[in-house]
């Protein structure tokens, strides 16, 4: 960053970093008037510093630029986190917060730089460099949480019992507080009567002075009387005075002791009501731990239920195939029975018929005769793992799948050496086709790699863009003493701009720009439009009555802005449309400046004459 103090050193410096072709990002030229020295105030509280104060800075206009562009001022460090809320945060009786000395925004501490700071409604924000530890699953927590609740009982006992002392302690003090007003008035009273009776002395002597001089053989016994009474009514004064005053004393440090007892039980009551928000905070954490905990085992129990129904169904199932087992058990055995009964009838008629043609039973016979009792459970059918009617069936289904592959691949042909010309000429097609979708595969990573790039190279250059936009936006700005960001939402297609009137002045900071006047909110317009365009590559560019609401302090800052940026982008034409005197710009080889002629006013209202440049 380079400092500068004038608008020649500013315009001299832009020169040298667009022929050294640097962004403004990497060469910032900050302009800042010669002032003495800021008067930074002190720290709020001892054992608390500002970076301005640790830093040694032996130039005045470093010091101050840092103060207006960093902030050195309103940065505090502390030892510690407890030390810094101690003298520095102050805690308000409507809940919210506030820091100390009203300057400081921000408080750092040792260790590791963490740091606290206040949001605008008061509320503690606090930013920890330490990383969390990870929450443990699976833990009981329920021990712990009736703790928290027998702490949290025990928490708020003892709250009502020290607001009740605090309660009481305040009514003390409200009574002795009325007792020290009461004396103190009657002393008020005492002293303004003791004074007029000190006047009325002083006037007395001096009567008596000048009765004495006026005549001295006149009788003063009288005056002398008086002045005896009214000696004796100021010395009662005075001892009236003196018995309120040790009256005073004496009751002065029975206030100071109920004082400083409610301010201990204040300081306790903010302790305690600390540790009660941590319960609190604790509780409901461990509440939501439950909860979720119970949300899960309730899903566990609804996949239990389901389980237990699907095994019950399972078991109706296996029942089912039992009984149907012993069903078919029952018919293989009698067909084995019967089977056996026939052969053993064949063969016997055989052996008795000497070689001739037995006939076998009839089938009616052989299906119908009954089966002995016990006969069944001692016939065991022969092993099988499946029966001959699904081997069947698995063999038609291949058949048919075989006859679907041949038409498909038009493999009827029965002669061996077509068919081995047919087969080699589809495996050559398969390889130049497998050869293709590898290609075609390399292609698809190289354009999605090529993509990606792309894509990261568009994002750089977006983010590019955006940042030397806003930092040309608060360089326009910086000429006429403000400042000012752009926040851009490439994601919401988005733009927001926050303008500071006094770049000094946190306070005039506003993101509304309605809430400028009307010369403000053109020169904030123009500042936007010269920090957009020069991201741009257009060749004209063309600004039509911008001018026309400014004040003539930000008119000539802007004309001349506009103008210098126009003589330094010479790849670049600029017209400017403006009603207002130019009088004051000299023309040059750059600059051409072309008026209209005043129009010529015809007694015909209808008959006008056309205009043209000189």
């Amino acid at each position: 960053r380079f400092l500068v103090t004038c608008d020649h050193d500013r315009t001299l410096m832009q020169q040298l970093r667009d022929k050294a072709r640097c962004s403004a990002r990497e060469c910032g030229i900050l302009q800042l008037s010669v002032d003495a020295r800021y008067r930074i105030q002190p720290p709020p509280a001892d054992g608390i510093e500002t970076v301005a104060t640790v830093l040694q800075v032996s130039e005045d206009l470093v010091f101050n630029a840092l103060v207006d562009f960093a902030r050195i001022d309103i940065r505090a460090i502390g030892d510690s986190k407890q030390s810094t809320e101690e003298l520095l945060l102050v805690r308000n009786g409507n809940g919210s917060n506030s820091i100390r000395g009203g300057k400081i925004k921000e408080v750092y501490f040792l260790p590791r730089g963490d740091n606290w700071k206040l949001s605008k409604s008061g509320n503690f924000q606090m930013t920890s460099n330490e990383r969390r530890l990870k929450r443990t699953i699976g833990v009981d927590k329920t021990g712990a949480l009736a703790e928290a609740k027998r702490e949290l009982g025990a928490l708020k006992t003892e709250i009502q019992a020290a607001q009740a002392k605090y309660d009481g302690l305040n009514k003390d003090c409200s009574t002795h507080q009325k007792q020290w007003n009461t004396i103190k008035r009657k002393m008020n009273q005492q002293n303004q009567r003791r004074e007029s009776l000190e006047k009325e002395i002083e006037e007395l002597k001096l009567e008596a002075e000048s009765a004495a001089a006026a005549d001295a053989s006149d009788d003063t016994s009288g005056l002398e009387e008086d002045v005896d009474e009214a000696r004796r009514s100021l010395e009662e004064v005075r001892e009236r005075i003196r018995s309120i005053e040790e009256e005073t004393e004496r009751k002065l440090p029975e206030i100071e002791d109920v004082q400083k007892r409610l301010d201990e039980i204040m300081a306790r009551n903010e302790k305690v009501a600390l540790e009660v928000d941590a319960a609190d905070k604790k509780l409901s954490e461990v509440v939501n731990e439950k909860a979720h905990r119970e949300s899960g085992l309730a899903k566990a129990r609804d996949k239990l239920a389901k389980a237990e129904e699907m095994l019950i169904q399972s078991h109706q199932a296996i029942d089912e195939r039992k009984e149907q087992r012993d069903k078919f058990m029952v018919d293989a055995r009698s067909l084995q029975y019967r089977r056996d009964a026939s052969r053993k009838f064949k063969e016997e008629a055989e052996e008795n018929t000497d070689g001739e043609d037995v006939p076998s039973p009839s089938v009616e016979m052989s299906l119908t005769a009954e089966i002995p009792e016990g006969e069944l459970e001692k016939i065991q059918p022969p092993p099988r793992s499946k029966s001959v009617e699904t081997y069947e069936a698995k063999v038609r289904k291949m058949e048919e799948k075989i006859a679907r592959e041949k038409a498909r691949q038009d493999l009827e042909e029965m002669d061996p050496n077509v068919a081995y010309e047919k087969w080699r000429r589809a495996q050559t097609a398969l390889d130049q086709r497998l050869k293709k979708l590898d290609v075609i595969r390399e292609n698809v990573d190289s354009l999605v790699r090529d993509l990606k790039a792309r894509r990261k190279l568009w994002f750089q250059f977006q983010k590019y863009l955006s940042e030397m936009t806003n930092f040309g936006f608060d360089e326009m700005l910086n000429t006429k003493g403000s400042s000012g960001s752009l926040k851009f939402d490439h994601e919401e297609h988005t733009l927001d701009l926050v303008v500071q009137k006094d770049s000094k002045d946190e306070a005039s900071q506003t993101a509304d720009v309605k809430a400028l006047s009307g010369g403000e909110r053109s020169f904030t317009t123009i500042a936007l439009l010269l920090s957009l365009g020069e991201r741009l590559e257009t060749p004209f560019r063309v600004m039509d009555e911008f001018d026309v609401f400014l004040d003539p302090v930000a008119r000539r800052l802007a004309l001349k802005t506009l103008i210098d940026l126009a003589k330094r982008l010479n790849h670049r034409q600029f017209i400017f449309i403006t009603p207002q005197d130019l009088s004051g710009l000299t023309p040059d080889d750059k600059l051409k400046i072309h008026k209209l002629k005043a129009p010529a006013r015809n007694a015909a209202a209808s008959n006008l004459t056309q205009q043209t440049l000189d």
